[in-house]
This record gives C-alpha cells, structure tokens and sequence, in this order.
C-alpha cells in the first residue's frame, strides 16, 4: 500500500512539474493556433518558429515531454514517431482559425504541404466544413491530396520527406 502511494505521489509531481517546462518553439506554435492566440502565434513566428514544422499527433503529457525532449535536441520530431504529422497550416484549417492562417501563408507557409496521409490543409478544412477557410486555401492554389497525388507530387514528398527523416 505504501509503495502505490509513493508512485501514486511521485507520478503526481512529475506530471506538475512537466506541465511547468517551456514548449520547445515549434510546439509553443501549435499550442497558440489550437488556442487561437495569434500575438503568441506571430511572437514565435519572430521568435524563429519554423512555419512549415512538423510535429506528430501525440496525446498524452508523458508523449509530448519526449517529442519536446527530442526537437530540443534539433532532431527531427517527425522521424520519432512515425504515424501521422502536421503542420501549423494544417492546425489551422483544422480548427478554423483564419487569421492565423492567413499570417501563416503571409510568412511562407506550404498550402499544399502533406500530412502523412497525403492531407492538404484545403482536405482539412474541407472534411471539418470550415468555408472560409477552403476558399482562402484556395485563392493561395491551395489543392486537394488526391489532386496532387494524381500528379505524383505526393509520392515524391513523401519519398522527399522520409530520406530526409532517414539521413538527419
């Protein structure tokens, strides 16, 4: 009993104390889109924020320690942890933040970078019916996956993109 209490307590303040460490730049981005703060969004855009990172979907305070563990040591986040990846655009069209996303464009961003499912961020804002969102993409030539895929644009990105994970 007494040694489930000692990890019950010892789990706790890990978890307290992980909640108190700084985002590394890239997540700190991905945190302030999903809240839709855009003075913290053009703060770690100036603050050099990579527009067009990668970060993998992770749930869990224990899962975002190790990819922050891993992108502070400037390896790539998305070499970590296979699965599916997005970027700041594709959070954006995903929870509908057109500001944000309009800046994102305006600072570089890829309208048609791929998640790894060979998702556009015009497939995201599409699937969750965020209009706004769509037409911007699409004045920006914003396509569809399966559109660039049928060109053989996504199969080459993704190709690009797993040398790249493979050689770093």
């Amino acid at each position: 009993m007494k040694s489930l209490l000692v990890l019950i307590v010892g789990g706790l303040l890990l978890v307290g104390c992980a909640t108190m460490l700084p985002l590394p730049p890239d997540y700190s981005l991905f945190d302030a889109i999903k809240k839709g703060d855009i003075e913290t969004v053009k703060q770690n855009l100036g603050a050099g924020a990579n527009v067009n990172a990668r970060i993998p979907l992770r749930s869990g305070v224990f899962d975002m320690i190790a990819g922050g563990a891993i992108a502070s040591t400037g390896a790539s986040v998305s070499a970590s942890g296979g699965g599916e990846t997005t970027t700041p655009l594709h959070q954006a069209a995903y929870y509908n933040r057109k500001e944000i996303a309009e800046l994102l464009i305006s600072k570089g961003a890829d309208v048609n970078a791929f998640s790894r499912i060979i998702w556009t961020p015009l497939d995201v804002a599409m699937r969750y019916k965020h209009p706004e969102i769509t037409d911007l993409l699409l004045k920006h030539g914003g396509k569809k996956g399966k559109e660039l895929k049928s060109t053989g644009d996504a199969l080459k990105e993704t190709f690009k993109e797993s040398f790249l994970n493979i050689i770093k």
